[in-house]
């Protein structure tokens, strides 16, 4: 399991089976495996880019996929541009959605509804997604701090910690990189991720907005 499956765990509502902040996942995953990958020394992020440091994979399908692109494509692209959807690719949500039921760990289950089939994503490995829920909760290695940071950025800290009785999880979750006992290479790559997710969800909305 990557931090982007964990973080698709996390934004699955265990209600209504629906994906929340479902709109900001796409960079967010894109992002959580740049973070997988910095953080197994596959990929450097300096000056808001990312390259190839190391290309053998590490045993995740659409992590390693992404390793293999950016290493088949050579240099290094800014941040923003990686973490956008690949039109030759299915959307990230979809693909990680796909991999998650393949393993078992969430169900898809589809119904009818006056002629429209809805989707509802089931959960069905209860004890990881509890264990998932620890990692942003007691936060105890840079793994827990990028997931954090990721789930700041993409806004669905709002979901699991919403209102005034979330506000101090949300601020939490928002100072993850200031702790002086992570690495600065660490935190260096981790505020990159976390500052390009942002920026490319702001350029979406401010996007979406001028459109309507």
């Amino acid at each position: 399991m990557t931090i982007g499956d964990d973080l698709l765990l996390l934004a699955i509502s265990p209600r209504d089976g629906r994906v929340q902040a479902a709109e900001a996942m796409g960079p967010a995953l894109r992002g959580a495996e740049a973070l997988d990958l910095s953080l197994a020394g596959r990929v450097a992020v300096a000056e808001g880019r990312i390259a190839v440091a190391d290309p053998r994979p590490i045993g995740h399908p659409l992590v390693d996929r992404s390793l293999a692109t950016l290493h088949a494509e050579g240099g290094a692209p800014r941040l923003q541009s990686w973490f956008s959807e690949r039109p030759t690719e299915p959307a990230a949500l979809h693909q990680y959605v796909t991999l998650l039921a393949d393993r078992g760990v969430i169900r898809i289950e589809r119904r009818g509804d006056g002629g429209r089939t809805r989707s509802r994503l089931v959960l069905v490995d209860l004890e990881r997604c509890a264990y998932v829920r620890t990692r942003v909760e007691n936060v105890s290695s840079p793994g827990d701090r990028a997931l954090g940071s990721i789930v700041h950025a993409c806004g669905l800290d709002e979901e699991l910690y919403p209102g005034l009785r979330g506000r101090s999880a949300r601020r939490r979750l928002s100072r993850l990189t200031e702790d002086e006992q992570l690495s600065p290479g660490v935190r260096d790559s981790i505020e990159a991720v976390v500052d390009a997710v942002a920026d490319v969800l702001a350029r979406d909305q401010t996007g979406g907005a001028a459109n309507r």
